[in-house]
């Protein structure tokens, strides 16, 4: 019970400092070497979403003892 405090106390404390540095370290790289901001597309986000969203549910099944086994996708018509 403690320990869940403590560990949800500390999650929202850790997620501002990595945004802090993130943000912070992007700002000087472009700053420094004088690059262009390139904004990949929604496309491209929406991808690497996808992917960690599988890669997380990949590590919960695997935790459980389940495997994830990808299904074909279904061919549909429009």
């Amino acid at each position: 019970m403690i320990s869940d405090i403590v560990t949800s106390q500390h999650k929202p404390i850790q997620k501002s400092k990595d945004r802090l540095f993130s943000s912070s370290f992007c700002n000087t790289t472009l700053w420094t070497t004088g690059g262009n901001y390139q904004d990949l597309g929604m496309d491209y986000y929406e991808q690497r979403y996808q992917e960690r969203v599988i890669n997380n549910l990949q590590k919960k099944a695997l935790a459980l003892g389940f495997e994830l086994i990808p299904q074909p996708k279904a061919n549909t018509v429009s």
